[in-house]
């Protein structure tokens, strides 16, 4: 079931001059690669829903098509395809979301229902620009026949058609944790050597932070932590088209009036990243 409407203001019902509110209702948006379109489930636990920005016109993709309308995220493939997140059924939130949560492609036409690729997954999805490749965890909780209860694993994998539709194809693990370490990759880079991922801190008290963003060379297995910042979540959430700036979720883990000062992004205060020289720091918006 969605979850219900909160009864308060929102920030979009009087917008700061460079925002402007394009629907009343609708969740995790996902811009197409022509910038015309908006791909969004249209409530937790819903169908899958596509925007045409300059018309204002809404389609349901997934109404009426299959058994299966309990989805969570739309992401737009390079082929043009949906793939989509969500459990088969819903049973309660916590099962159909951090268990039974998994990948299913749906056809650009959206002329028939989902197929499912048959993997569960830890929350999010990132998908590539210009291959058939996307990247994602998996954690015990999905798995149990495979990994221990507090492990992940972030794997590279290749969506391959066939005579019956999409499947996974070439598979790289690139990645592996347990413990309180929580990894969730978000978007490629670099032509596609590198994942850039938010890595959750389970149980971390202040001044450690709750999210950190890293980056790995999928080839090298080489690391980089771009934001790390004590007492502060930052979530990495959108690359943009240029690869080398992010959007990044952040919110202060205290309670006032602990909260850590939110300085300039160039403020010689602020914690360097830890980074390979020859890499360059991918740039944030607050």
């Amino acid at each position: 079931m969605p979850n219900e409407r909160a009864d308060v203001p929102h920030v979009l019902d009087d917008p700061p001059p460079f925002h402007s509110k394009l629907l009343d209702y609708g969740e995790r948006p996902y811009w197409s690669a022509d910038g015309t379109r908006i791909a969004f489930v249209e409530t937790n636990y819903g169908d899958v829903c596509e925007l045409d920005v300059e018309t204002g016109k809404v389609r349901n993709l997934t109404q009426g098509l299959g058994e299966h309308h309990a989805f969570l995220r739309v992401l737009i493939l390079a082929n043009g395809d949906y793939l989509v997140i969500g459990p088969r059924t819903f049973k309660d939130r916590d099962t159909s979301r951090h268990v039974e949560s998994e990948l299913w492609v749906l056809d650009k036409n959206a002329d028939r229902p989902p197929k499912p690729l048959g993997g569960r997954i830890f929350e999010g999805c990132g998908v590539s620009a210009r291959t058939p490749l996307i990247t994602y965890a998996v954690g015990g909780r999905n798995d149990p026949d495979r990994l221990e209860p507090d492990a992940y694993e972030c794997h590279v994998t290749e969506i391959v058609y066939g005579d019956d539709g999409p499947d996974f194809g070439r598979d790289t693990v690139f990645y592996r944790t347990r413990g309180t370490l929580r990894p969730e990759p978000q978007d490629f880079r670099r032509d596609d050597t590198e994942v850039v991922f938010a890595e959750y801190v389970a149980g971390a008290e202040p001044p450690h932070p709750r999210c950190v963003v890293r980056g790995c060379h999928v080839e090298t297995g080489e690391f980089t932590t771009y934001v790390e910042e004590a007492m502060v979540h930052n979530e990495c959430e959108g690359i943009f088209p240029d690869r080398d700036h992010i959007c990044l979720e952040s919110s202060c883990d205290t309670e006032w009036p602990l909260f850590p000062p939110r300085e300039p992004v160039g403020d010689s205060r602020r914690p360097s990243p830890r980074q390979r020289p020859e890499t360059p720091q991918l740039s944030r918006s607050w």
